[in-house]
């Protein structure tokens, strides 16, 4: 299916996303331009590059590309700063000339609506970059570990609870990264990209630099707006322009020095502050989640319900979120997370004896048919399994034997299934092994987009259940 504004045809070549598309149409017209301007007199190559260029800028209004736009705004800019004219009339004609070109072409393919103030301020895509911005240093606080699916977990723990929208992943190149990685992978990455436009910076001696500086603040620009590292070639680019510099200066004698010194003095020191910055922007939210190796819970705060697993079949996609609603109510001695993140057996005494939410049918809990390797279950985990006065199964997986093995014949359970007749068999079997003090409650089945239960629901059904529960 393809993408469109107003009626006009979104260009999306190569890999049917016109974003992708109008980064590699920004990047291919930055060279163009570069080699153009470079050029003192007229000649062929001059004028071929000059009218390629022209042609790049309307395949990229083409695309109706916000990023794309921003990228080469930014590389044209360096280019009409950083390479030289014959005079200084020549360089202010040649720059606003281009600029005519691509105010032109913005207007003739309407692009001008699609970042008109009024058009931007209301629209969905622009929104939700700057939501993922506005939570990425929380979620790099809560996770200092990282998080294991930067997208998805943004939209359990962080989205805004009016917008109904799934991410699968980050909708930044940069977000992705740095959300899905360590304090040390992030400083790193932060670090690599300062020490490239440090050592890429262009002067009057090292005019080389100019196109390929272009390259990588275009492309970082784009980073900011786009998922583009998914492409290969848009990792590639930026890389290989770094490299080119590094080999030209090696070629020059003195290439290796003082400019190479103050360009890892200035990534270091940048990095340092970024980070610092970053770290403190994601301490001071009001609702904060901690996210660690441990479990997710509501910062400061001690456990007084396990919640494990995924309750997405019954509670919908957006489970998490009505789960990180609930626990900002009056649950904040809750704890989230699937059993991998349940907290180590020395943290447990603190929490033992807690009744147990567990939603959905995790790998853990579930015995493999053809017999393949599945995901251990954590110590702690089958400490609090056991431990539990009672145990509420959202949802319990189609093969309970491994929960048989671990859950004591003495443990209250209360079970949540669908009206299907594979839960009814569970819910039977439950029924075989823990006699009268299983209680079971049949809910309705809904497709994963829709909850057939609300956490409402769900606390009204605890709230009646869990006294007869425990007086069995």
């Amino acid at each position: 299916m393809g993408f469109s504004f107003l009626g006009h045809h979104r260009i999306d070549w190569f890999w049917g996303d016109p974003n992708k598309s109008g980064a590699l149409i920004a990047l291919v017209v930055i060279v163009l331009l570069g080699q153009a301007w470079s050029q003192q007199r007229w000649n062929w190559w001059r004028l071929g590059a000059t009218a390629l260029a022209v042609l790049g800028i309307a395949a990229l209004a083409g695309t109706y590309s916000r990023g794309a736009l921003l990228g080469l705004i930014v590389g044209f800019i360096i280019l009409c700063i950083r390479i030289p004219a014959a005079t200084a009339g020549v360089r202010i004609g040649r720059s606003i000339a281009f600029a005519m070109v691509l105010v032109v072409c913005l207007f003739l393919s309407d692009f001008h609506r699609r970042i008109a103030p009024d058009y931007v301020g209301g629209d969905r895509s622009v929104l939700n970059r700057w939501e993922q911005w506005w939570a990425a240093p929380r979620m790099m606080v809560d996770a200092p570990a990282g998080w294991e699916d930067p997208g998805r977990d943004y939209t359990r723990w962080y989205k805004p609870a009016s917008v109904h929208q799934t991410h699968t992943v980050m909708v930044a190149s940069h977000l992705q990264v740095m959300v899905g990685s360590g304090w040390s992978l992030r400083c790193l990455y932060l670090a690599l990209w300062l020490l490239a436009l440090g050592i890429c910076w262009p002067s009057a001696t090292r005019s080389h630099a100019t196109i390929p500086f272009a390259l990588i603040v275009s492309s970082a620009a784009m980073w900011c707006a786009n998922h583009l590292a998914s492409r290969y070639l848009f990792v590639a680019i930026p890389l290989l322009a770094w490299m080119a510099v590094l080999v030209l200066d090696f070629r020059t004698p003195g290439g290796f020095g003082r400019h190479y010194r103050l360009a890892c003095t200035w990534s270091l020191g940048a990095t340092c502050l970024l980070s610092a910055a970053l770290w403190m922007a994601g301490r001071f939210p009001l609702d904060r989640f901690e996210r660690d190796p441990q479990g997710v819970m509501p910062a400061g705060t001690t456990p007084g319900l396990w919640v494990i697993g995924s309750g997405e079949r019954l509670l919908g996609r957006f489970w998490g979120e009505e789960l990180r609603a609930w626990m900002q109510d009056d649950l904040r001695g809750s704890r989230l997370g699937p059993p991998a993140w349940v907290p180590d057996a020395t943290l447990l005494p603190a929490w033992a004896h807690a009744p147990v939410l567990f939603l959905g049918a995790s790998p853990e809990l579930t015995d493999l048919a053809d017999g393949g390797r599945k995901p251990p279950m954590p110590n702690s985990a089958q400490h609090a399994l056991v431990a539990a006065p009672w145990l509420c199964l959202l949802d319990p997986p189609q093969n309970p034997t491994e929960l048989f093995r671990i859950v004591p014949t003495t443990t209250r359970i209360l079970t949540l299934v669908p009206a299907d007749s594979a839960s009814q068999a569970v819910a039977q079997r439950l029924c075989q092994r823990y006699g009268d003090r299983v209680s079971i409650v049949e809910l309705p089945t809904t497709p994963p987009s829709t909850a057939a239960l609300t956490l409402a629901e769900l606390r009204r059904i605890l709230e009646a259940r869990a006294n007869t529960l425990l007086s069995k």
